[in-house]
């Protein structure tokens, strides 16, 4: 016993009072705290957040939930005094949302929020949303097209498309499409596109893409490669989409520059919900990586830096609060692909529009 607490009081307090020990330690945690503050990656400056007031437009955002980007999001356009429109599949949660981001909203605004059902699983309800939204607010300034899944289980929407595609790329096409209208009546307009920094890994042999290829469950491909499809799509038609509103003469006065835009952007390696489908093992595999993820609030900057920036770039990627069109793989920028996504989207959603 007295062998004990002599190492006890000793020996290892010696060692862990130790002058190299402590400075060893307190180099690794002001090492860790800096690598993991520059891994959140860049926020919109203060400049910009200053001069910025959205009172008066109206902001769609989907996929709001707490702990998420949609959410953060929501938050600061909120607290910017815009109308922020939180389309959500369950109203008992968005309800939820909402109050939340009331109560963490610090500063007094003269913003609004507004909650409204939207299941982007299903066509029918999409246009539905479009039709109510219309009637409430008659306009939309912003459309931040925010809502996904990743590594969901194989199945397929209401429609029976797969669900990575159905949910995260044709279900904004047509939400999109239908919101088009009202978003030309502003020559400020924009249509912000979550994608991926990970559709680079996507080669000339992945994109045999077709109607009946992105019809049904898609068992035989793997969760993650459906996830990319998905991701990778958004990229081309938010090409496809700019170059329609670039193509067409709003009116003599409207310059390329002064003209609705339509963007796509990567939030960066996010720690959200949207992994809660990935298998277990896989998480847990990946757990290291995930502690230099960056949080939801950094993961929001560079949707609300682009929902924001006045020289905001049409067609363009976006990464890290600033223009990253010259990294994006470059199959995106080919327009045979974006024309034959747009194609088989318009099909798939033609007895919706």
């Amino acid at each position: 016993m007295n062998f004990i607490q002599n190492l006890t009081s000793h020996s290892i307090t010696e060692k862990i009072t130790s002058v190299p020990f402590l400075a060893t330690l307190s180099c690794l945690s002001f090492g860790y705290y800096w690598l993991r503050r520059y891994a959140q990656g860049s926020v919109v400056s203060k400049d910009l957040i200053n001069q910025s007031d959205l009172s008066g437009k109206i902001i769609i955002v989907t996929g709001v939930a707490p702990n998420g980007i949609g959410y953060e999001t929501a938050r600061k356009l909120y607290e910017l005094n815009g109308t922020v429109v939180l389309a959500v599949r369950n109203t008992k949660s968005g309800e939820d949302t909402k109050k939340l981001i009331e109560k963490d909203t610090k500063i007094k605004t003269n913003g609004k929020i507004e909650v409204m059902y939207l299941d982007l699983n299903d066509l029918k309800v999409v246009k539905e949303f479009v039709s109510k939204f219309i009637e409430t607010f008659s306009t939309c300034h912003i459309l931040i097209n925010n809502a996904g899944v990743c590594c969901a289980p194989h199945s397929t929407t209401e429609q029976g498309i797969e669900k990575h595609f159905g949910v995260n790329c044709l279900g904004h096409f047509l939400l999109t499409m239908l919101l088009l209208p009202k978003l030309k009546e502003h020559s400020d307009s924009r249509i912000l596109n979550l994608s991926s920094f990970t559709i680079n890994n996507i080669s000339k042999n992945d994109l045999n893409i077709t109607k009946e290829s992105v019809t049904g469950m898609c068992s035989d491909v793997s969760k993650f490669n459906l996830y990319l499809r998905s991701k990778f799509a958004i990229a081309a038609l938010s090409k496809r989409f700019d170059r329609s509103l670039q193509e067409e003469k709003l009116d003599s006065a409207t310059s390329q520059e002064n003209r609705p835009k339509c963007v796509f952007l990567c939030p960066g390696m996010v720690t959200t919900n949207i992994h809660r489908d990935m298998n277990v093992l896989y998480l847990i595999l990946l757990s290291p990586i995930r502690l230099f993820c960056k949080v939801p609030y950094y993961g929001s900057q560079t949707s609300i830096y682009c929902a924001l920036v006045t020289s905001l770039k049409g067609g363009h990627y976006y990464s890290e609060c600033r223009d990253a069109d010259d990294k994006v793989n470059p199959l995106v920028k080919e327009k045979e692909v974006q024309d034959n996504l747009w194609n088989i989207c318009m099909k798939l959603c033609e007895d919706y529009l």
